[in-house]
């Protein structure tokens, strides 16, 4: 079967990923949906195997292909919240827009299946209140302990009893995800940055709620639906 300009359009995300960086195949979903390592890994996969069947000419290739990008984009199907904030020492008000969601994409163990974890955003406020509650008991803390050990506060070696910092307890507290990996330094930030009356405000991103992008199709095991149409993943929470 020959490929026609609409077989073309269907497949050629698949293809062409093939012949660029692996990571350009995430690329188009940037700020919006976010690859783990073993994230990325699988989509390589499924778009190895999109790509194999338009080369071949199999008649799945073009729905199989559509229907997997369109629940990508279903996925990410979101709009922008604003928040009003104001930059430090200034009382000036200024609104600022970001994206209502974000999903943390990983490798859920099946065929052609991804874990998803949704994010959403941390009201400015919300976070201004948690990090004022930890800094307050970090005083508490340390003024209790310069009470209880006088004579480590003359000779210099002042201990604290609090390992983490104010922003640490609430980034803990309030179950956020500043970056891809929260343990490697360099990894893909998901926090939003604005500019507010000459200082960098944040917005940060929280855990939502969990879910699948699971594979329905041929081959699928266990997960496999006889009357399944045009339809070869499905999005559950």
């Amino acid at each position: 079967m020959s490929t026609t300009e609409e077989d073309y359009s269907a497949n050629y995300t698949a293809r062409d990923n093939l012949y660029t960086y692996i990571r350009r195949s995430a690329d188009k979903y940037k700020r919006k949906l976010y690859f783990t390592d073993t994230g990325l890994a699988r989509l390589t996969s499924i778009e190895g195997y999109l790509a194999a069947l338009a080369e071949t000419g199999h008649k799945l290739a073009t729905p199989m292909a559509e229907d997997f990008y369109r629940n990508l984009d279903r996925v990410v199907q979101d709009h922008d919240v604003e928040f009003v904030v104001r930059g430090t020492g200034t009382d000036k008000e200024r609104t600022v827009k970001v994206p209502s969601r974000k999903c943390l994409i990983g490798d859920d163990g099946t065929k052609h299946g991804f874990s998803l974890l949704w994010l959403f955003p941390v009201d400015p406020e919300v976070y201004d209140d948690r990090i004022k509650h930890h800094r307050e008991g970090i005083r508490r803390e340390d003024e209790e302990f310069e009470k209880a050990h006088p004579s480590c506060k003359k000779c210099g070696h002042q201990e604290y009893r609090w390992s983490e910092t104010s922003h640490e307890l609430t980034v803990k507290d309030l179950k956020i995800f500043e970056r891809v990996d929260p343990h490697a330094q360099y990894s893909e930030e998901i926090t939003e940055f604005r500019f507010v009356n000459g200082m960098q405000v944040r917005i940060y991103y929280r855990v939502g709620m969990n879910g699948g992008m699971i594979y329905h199709g041929p081959g699928a095991g266990q997960t496999f639906t006889t009357n399944i149409g045009n339809q070869f993943w499905g999005i559950h929470t």
